[in-house]
């Protein structure tokens, strides 16, 4: 087999839920709301801090891709919620 049909084959294997990681619906599934907000042992960040992360920076790469214009956030910062920011269910 080529390297290209290689890449294209491990791509499609990715795509169709192959692969090490779980996807981002089956992890928040059943996600318990009442510890969003709890550091687990030797981690600086909360749940609901990680995800907003991950908000902000995907935020951050859509703006930059179809917005020209656009001006990314200071990093670090801007890409966390303010420190001791805390969730509910509706947030």
């Amino acid at each position: 087999m080529n390297t290209d049909q290689s890449i294209r084959d491990h791509v499609l294997y990715l795509f169709r839920g192959g692969g090490a990681h779980i996807d981002f619906e089956s992890l928040i599934a059943d996600y318990p709301i009442g510890i969003i907000n709890h550091k687990a042992e030797g981690v600086p960040y909360t749940p609901w801090q990680l995800l907003e992360h991950m908000r902000l920076t995907q935020w951050d790469i859509v703006k930059f891709t179809i917005d020209p214009t656009h001006v990314s956030p200071d990093f670090p910062v801007g890409y966390w919620p303010a420190p001791g920011a805390l969730a509910d269910a509706d947030r």
